[in-house]
């Protein structure tokens, strides 16, 4: 029975240094298995790996410590015998900036803060806001916190409607939108956003069919919408 167990513990010891020791098993290639295409930063991670041993390595450290970027949704690292890595990544998307304070936060749809600028980019900006959390990674909690949902949905159906580049204003609690096409929207405290916008998008052809290139579209009252010039008041 010693002799028995004697053996077993050599023929381990045997397996256990041929998987650790071996260079069979160190990693030499790192493969995009699905996903989004990988960035240098996590590219250069992934790098860092090559020559360890396969069997040793911990790919859930590896995943928690990739996915504390705050550009990084998801990640998924599998072990390819006998020596690659399959890394699977998911980036988040930016929708929209909110300019504060003279910096830009790039925030996702699930409200979570991708990163902070000193420089606009081209997403919609919303203005007007008070923020009380800023730091990347973390979700951010605007206020007024209705009108910022509002104008996530503004941003979805603007989007699908192929506007770019626009501002969207928070001022004593109602929202409007500067599209940059010369017409201002004015929606108050309107909550129906899907035919808000379509209100706008009619009333501004039917002023283009008019030769009338600028100016507000009010739709606070969305029953009795109504257009005025950019330089007249309300």
């Amino acid at each position: 029975m010693k002799k028995v167990i004697l053996l077993s513990i050599f023929i381990f010891l045997i397996i256990f240094s041929v998987l650790v020791y071996t260079p069979f098993f160190k990693i030499n290639e790192v493969l995009k298995k699905g996903g989004d295409e990988l960035t240098n930063e996590v590219y250069d991670k992934m790098l860092s790996l090559y020559d360890k041993n396969l069997f040793l390595l911990d790919t859930n450290a590896i995943e928690d410590e990739i996915e504390k970027n705050p550009k990084v949704q998801s990640v998924e690292i599998s072990k390819k015998f006998p020596s690659k890595l399959l890394v699977t990544i998911k980036y988040r998307v930016p929708i929209l900036e909110f300019n504060h304070s003279n910096n830009y936060f790039a925030v996702d749809i699930e409200d979570i803060v991708i990163d902070v600028k000193n420089e606009k980019s081209d997403l919609p900006q919303l203005e007007g806001f008070i923020l009380k959390k800023v730091a990347p990674g973390e979700i951010i909690i605007p206020s007024p916190s209705v009108n910022y949902y509002r104008a996530k949905e503004i941003v979805e159906i603007a989007d699908a409607m192929g506007y770019k580049n626009y501002v969207i204003k928070n001022e004593d609690d109602n929202l409007s939108a500067d599209f940059k096409d010369g017409f201002i929207l004015k929606m108050g405290t309107e909550r129906d956003i899907e035919k808000i916008m379509n209100l706008f998008v009619d009333i501004k052809k039917e002023l283009n069919d008019n030769e009338i290139t600028s100016g507000i579209i009010n739709c606070e009252d969305i029953d009795a919408p109504f257009y005025s010039p950019a330089n007249k008041s309300e």
